[in-house]
């Protein structure tokens, strides 16, 4: 499965014509007929064999066609960021938790427990966009950096 062999697509081209003799009305149409390891052997001189501009066009854009990637679910994806990063969820759960109860409070005419949670809010606010710094930051930190930088330029 590693192997990065390329192989030749046989074509065949064919011409359409409107029953008239003048080449210009004719069509030229090339049809893919297969990309097989079986064109790509070579001839008894040890010369590959020829292949057109439009069969070198096609075998391009296949090679440098990019690799299907399975699509993440919303599930799949909200799994592996509460994995990676469990504090960014759980501050904003608190900082949801601290607003509505402060609204709560306020429509309820407590003035200290709607100032208290709107004080805890602005903690939990304020937590959670540290820790997302934090987060961020740590994926972008290396370990294994030198401390001199004109000897890391040496070593590349």
């Amino acid at each position: 499965m590693g192997s990065s062999q390329s192989f030749p697509i046989q074509t065949r081209t064919m011409m359409k014509s409107n029953g008239s003799n003048n080449r210009s009305n004719h069509n030229n149409d090339t049809k893919i007929l297969a990309l097989s390891p079986s064109s790509a052997k070579t001839s008894a001189a040890g010369t590959a064999p020829a292949a057109t501009s439009v069969d070198e066009a096609i075998v391009d854009a296949l090679q440098n066609m990019p690799k299907m990637h399975k699509v993440e679910t919303f599930e799949e994806k909200l799994y592996r960021k509460f994995s990676q990063e469990p504090f960014i969820p759980i501050g904003c759960v608190l900082t949801t938790y601290c607003l509505v109860s402060g609204i709560k409070s306020f429509m309820d005419r407590d003035a200290a427990r709607s100032q208290l949670m709107m004080r805890g809010r602005v903690v939990a606010q304020t937590s959670t966009i540290v820790a997302f710094m934090v987060y961020a930051g740590w994926e972008n930190l290396d370990f294994f950096k030198p401390k001199d930088l004109s000897d890391y330029a040496k070593k590349e």
